[in-house]
């Protein structure tokens, strides 16, 4: 069987799990990225290494990082 998730929420799959407050399922970066390549999407370099570099930051820090740079203008 896969390996779950549980934690503050019910796990649903291989790390993905889902808050059961919001009901919101959550995918760690090795789900995403296995979900993705089977639909041909693959991260840039840039994106890639965006990704590496704000690692560290606070979640609200990532976001804004990541918002200002690749979201819709």
């Amino acid at each position: 069987m896969a390996k779950t998730i549980s934690k503050g929420g019910k796990s649903v799959g291989k790390w993905v799990k889902r808050d059961s407050r919001t009901g919101q399922f959550i995918l760690g970066r090795q789900a995403f990225g296995s979900i993705s390549s089977v639909e041909g999407i693959k991260l840039s370099r840039s994106m890639s290494e965006d990704l590496t570099r704000t690692e560290s930051m606070t979640a609200s820090r990532r976001r804004t990082e990541l918002a200002a740079k690749y979201g819709k203008k």
